[in-house]
């Protein structure tokens, strides 16, 4: 996408990705049941969320409109999210992968409590697990047990998809 190249490269800012994510979700409004209708398959699916304890969401907002953009299908089960939802929607809708945001260093430890619940419900290998967020770092993602990291949203699309085609 145009717009997640010039975000990554510092040429344009958050309010006009922000501008560029509702022109893109209304946009999208209208075309999604067309391509649906005409057998287009998405890229794959996405459980998108902010992590309980924490209610910002512009950065997974973000996130979710680059998903979007590269072709998935994405179910964002908004902010304050716990453990136990994270899992009941990734296994209500079969989806590929599960990415959580945290804005805050008081809600971080809740990714890994996430990841722990996967590992205790023995569902851990059925999802891509991909974190985030501006505390959120390549070492902590390892410490956890998360399988991506990514600083951008921009990137966060591209690893996505590639993970999901490589499995």
């Amino acid at each position: 996408m145009i717009i997640g190249e010039k975000f990554k490269n510092n040429e344009v800012f958050v309010p006009e990705v922000l501008v560029a994510a509702r022109a893109l979700n209304a946009g999208l409004t209208i075309l999604e049941p067309k391509l649906v209708e005409v057998g287009n398959e998405p890229v794959g699916k996405v459980v998108i969320g902010t992590v309980k304890g924490d209610l910002h969401d512009i950065g997974k907002n973000l996130v979710a409109m680059m998903l979007k953009g590269v072709g998935f299908e994405v179910t964002d089960i908004g902010v304050d999210v716990p453990p136990e939802t994270f899992l009941e929607k990734a296994e209500e809708v079969n989806t590929d992968v599960i990415c959580m945001s945290a804005l805050l260093t008081t809600t971080m430890p809740n990714m890994g409590a996430t990841i722990e619940l996967l590992q205790e419900k023995g569902v851990r290998d059925n999802y891509i697990v991909m974190v985030g967020g501006a505390p959120v770092n390549e070492k902590f993602a390892e410490q956890i047990g998360a399988d991506y990291y990514t600083p951008d949203a921009a990137t966060c699309a591209e690893v996505a998809k590639k993970a999901v085609q490589e499995r």
